[in-house]
């Protein structure tokens, strides 16, 4: 099977991840290409890709419990669909309630592809309102450069994100509220510069920090100096970024506990 073929705005997209992972680890390390399995890891619920009964064309739902047999429509294809279901029924092929079953199963069909409001530059992607350079991504309100995440709002600049809000460079995390410049952190609110961090609130450059709130300056839940906390957060981000570079992933706060799938 060949590479997926990728839209025009790609490559600012892949600029933006380029520079936020090296607003991370101080250096770059590779492609959004080469990153996308590690960035999809909390991607849930997937994209289905299905395709359009009337054109052939890629569809892309939020959503999979359809049934086999559903057809399905791209949201720019809603006024020629809406053409051919306001027709009448043939009466003379209703005959019983299975028949007339059976002309309403023909104006029926899903939608998918769904960008809506004042959105472009979209692709692979589902239910977006109102935003910009967004790929393989649903439910995104008020949002721009966005890459693999799902259930964002009003953010800009978020790369493998879940549930966030309000916030801007994210990558790989979960349930950030108010919050910039978050690696690998799970609902942080009202933070700055964290990484690989669960449940912070008005904190500020932490790592590997856990369960606090107005904490700066700290790794492994130890307050340090400021000067003692880049001392080694700069050796720390130096390995995380070796081994990125050379695997396109790191080991995640929920792999390092074993409570996810590899």
């Amino acid at each position: 099977m060949g590479k997926e073929i990728r839209p025009v705005f790609y490559p600012n997209l892949d600029n933006s991840f380029g520079s936020v992972i090296r607003m991370f680890v101080g250096e770059p390390v590779g492609t959004l290409d080469e990153f996308e399995p590690y960035l999809k890891k909390y991607f849930y619920p997937p994209l289905v890709k299905y395709s359009s009964f009337l054109s052939k064309e890629d569809v892309y739902t939020s959503a999979s419990h359809y049934k086999k047999n559903a057809k399905f429509i791209s949201n720019d294809e809603v006024e020629k669909f809406e053409e051919s279901i306001s027709k009448p029924f043939d009466m003379n092929k209703i005959k019983d309630i299975d028949s007339v079953f059976e002309e309403a199963n023909e104006r029926f069909a899903y939608c998918g592809n769904k960008h809506l409001g004042k959105s472009d530059f979209i692709a692979n992607s589902d239910t977006i309102f109102d935003s910009n350079f967004v790929f393989n991504s649903t439910e995104v309100v008020s949002c721009e450069y966005v890459a693999h995440c799902h259930s964002v709002r009003e953010g800009k600049y978020l790369f493998g994100a879940t549930w966030t809000a309000k916030s801007e460079f994210l990558m790989k995390s979960m349930g950030v509220y108010e919050s910039s410049r978050i690696f690998e952190g799970h609902f942080v609110f009202n933070s700055s510069d964290i990484l690989f961090s669960f449940q912070l609130r008005g904190c500020s450059e932490c790592m590997f920090t856990f369960n606090k709130k107005n904490m700066k300056y700290a790794i492994g839940n130890t307050q340090l100096t400021k000067e003692k906390y880049y001392s080694i957060k700069k050796k720390l981000l130096s390995e995380i970024a070796e081994e990125l570079r050379r695997k396109k992933t790191f080991p995640g706060l929920f792999e390092l506990v074993g409570v996810a799938n590899d």
